[in-house]
């Protein structure tokens, strides 16, 4: 049964397969070393996605204290009214020079 499972013809000869289950066992072994190198790879690589990830975290939780505490201050809100003051302005001005010009 397991020399049919394993894709080979049943009623081999004993050295045929103790041949066979050699290279096969070398090749399990090179397998298991590649897998276990690119495991530890892969292991390597989230652990740094996570370590970065998380700065990124911290940092944003940082900025948007920040922002937090500029939005509110009286600088800011003299800054928002000043800009707000010169959009007005600006579509005035050109509302107005729209109805200036001289239609042909």
């Amino acid at each position: 049964m397991l020399t049919t499972t394993a894709g080979r013809k049943p009623g081999s000869s004993v050295d045929d397969v103790s041949g066979a289950a050699a290279g096969g066992w070398r090749e399990l072994l090179v397998d298991r070393d590649r897998l276990t190198r690119e495991l530890s790879e892969a292991r390597a690589l989230q652990d740094w996605y996570e370590r970065t990830l998380t700065e990124r975290d911290d940092e944003m939780k940082r900025l948007r204290r920040i922002v937090a505490l500029l939005h509110g201050t009286p600088t800011a809100r003299a800054g928002r009214l000043l800009l707000a003051g010169a959009r007005t302005a600006r579509r005035t001005a050109r509302s107005a020079v729209r109805r200036l010009r001289p239609t042909d």
